[in-house]
């Protein structure tokens, strides 16, 4: 198994980079946060995870252990293969993510592409164990809060500012109703 890379990103493609450590070119599926941040033609160390299927070999890169703990965790949830993953990761930070799952917060990961309720309960309560929080978990079935998270985050909150905004607002109103709501309260 490949656990580290050290090398120079020779190519940088959507969701993948190219890193050549001794004349060999290795292509490492990393999140788009990560690919912002690496500069063609300079060193990079990443931590690897190397999945292996029947026909598949396929690195994952991350820029640190942490966050390569992170994403086995997610990939141990039934359902959630690497690039599901890689698309959760992609939805916030390390931390917000971490407290998305420890809060029992669906509508964090429902506005995850291709998670809905069930995935997201599935995750929260697969892996909260796993990460900590003694809190009670509220999985109610709000799809109307998904819509919501998404329409403020169109609006110009981040992630986190949604979500915080909507903690505090009943997930049955309609998800137009949420919006106002917390942009009204985001105003005072």
């Amino acid at each position: 198994m490949i656990g580290l890379l050290k090398g120079k990103v020779i190519r940088k493609e959507t969701g993948k980079i190219i890193v050549e450590v001794n004349g060999v070119g290795y292509e490492v599926n990393v999140n788009a946060r990560l690919n912002n941040k690496l500069v063609l033609d300079e060193q990079v160390v990443l931590d690897i995870y190397t999945h292996v299927r029947e026909e598949v070999l396929a690195l994952y890169g991350f820029a640190d252990q942490e966050e390569k703990q992170l994403f086995e965790k997610l990939i141990s949830v039934s359902g959630i293969g690497p690039k599901m993953a890689m698309t959760v990761m992609e939805s916030g930070s390390k931390s917000e993510i971490v407290e998305a799952i420890r809060n029992g917060n669906v509508s964090f990961f429902t506005a995850v592409p291709g998670i809905g309720t069930k995935g997201a309960q599935r995750l929260i309560v697969d892996l909260k164990s796993k990460l900590g929080g003694d809190e009670k978990l509220d999985l109610a079935d709000y799809p109307n809060q998904a819509d919501a998270l998404k329409g403020l985050v169109a609006l110009g909150l981040t992630k986190a500012e949604a979500v915080e905004s909507l903690k505090k607002i009943d997930g049955r109103l309609s998800a137009e109703e949420q919006i106002r709501l917390a942009l009204r309260d985001g105003r005072r």
